[in-house]
């Protein structure tokens, strides 16, 4: 009995044995920037709550105010107010952040090159001032909008949404589709960090895992749908969509009118003087 202990409690051999292995190295490029795009738009959606409170300007006045800006230039025909719009808007992103900025100006470049080459045709048969003014349009436009969406957070752009006596059900479903893409997009950053951690070497069965990802992430999002639905069913929900607002400051509200007066007249006294 003590020699069969004894031998049961002896190491085997093959433990004992050295062994020398090299994982293949493989560059996982898709993986890495699958993540950081996650992560990037994760950030920066995390990062709007921070800008909660800095500005005292309704989302409603602002939100009005920038349509109302796009609108007088599209119908401008003068340089000069495009160029007006160009300081205010070039003071107002001295006011933001890098990352701002780098998110603002990225937009507004691809809409820019975008619109570049739709319009080559017009610049090569003689309208060169009509490629240059349209494209200039088009880059203060995005950015203007650009900037209303990296200083605005989303729950204020719904609420200021509600001002405007928009569907309840419209503005439930963007709110709901918001609040799930950062949790979905958590998600699923938690599942390729840990593929990408538990991958020795190269790996024949990369697309098959990604599917897998894919796959979970579709019954996740089934599973919290069903559990929002079973939650509005108890609370009583009856398609009325309450947002709380935050409260602005009149004065703030009084300056950024008058603001829009101001580039109201100079928009009609610009056109004016272009037409005489």
């Amino acid at each position: 009995m003590q020699q069969e202990e004894k031998e049961r409690r002896q190491i085997p051999g093959w433990l004992l044995l050295e062994e020398d292995y090299i994982p293949v190295t493989e560059r996982d490029s898709f993986l890495e920037k699958t993540m950081r795009a996650i992560l990037s738009v994760l950030a920066k959606m995390k990062a709007e709550k921070e800008y909660i409170g800095k500005n005292k300007t309704a989302p409603s006045l602002r939100i009005a105010g920038a349509v109302f800006v796009i609108v007088l230039l599209s119908l401008s025909r003068n340089l000069a107010f495009a160029g007006l719009v160009s300081v205010l808007l070039l003071v107002r992103l001295a006011f933001c952040n890098g990352r701002q900025i780098k998110s603002v100006l990225k937009g507004a470049i691809g809409a820019v090159l975008f619109s570049a080459v739709i319009l080559v045709p017009a610049a090569i048969l003689g309208h060169p001032h009509t490629f240059i003014y349209i494209t200039l349009k088009v880059f203060l436009s995005v950015t203007l909008l650009g900037i209303l969406s990296n200083t605005l957070p989303w729950n204020e752009i719904t609420s200021g949404l509600k001002s405007f006596h928009l569907p309840d059900i419209f503005i439930f479903t963007l709110d709901l589709t918001m609040h799930y893409i950062m949790q979905l997009g958590e998600i699923c950053y938690q599942m390729l960090f840990a593929l990408r951690t538990r991958m020795i070497g190269k790996s024949p069965k990369k697309a098959g895992a990604l599917t897998g990802i894919l796959g979970v992430t579709f019954l996740k999002s089934k599973e919290l749908s069903q559990e929002t639905y079973d939650a509005m069913v108890c609370r009583g929900f009856d398609g009325t969509y309450p947002l709380r607002k935050r409260k602005a400051s009149p004065a703030a509200n009084i300056c950024y009118g008058i603001g829009l007066l101001l580039i109201t007249v100079l928009f009609f006294y610009l056109e004016h003087v272009s037409a005489g």
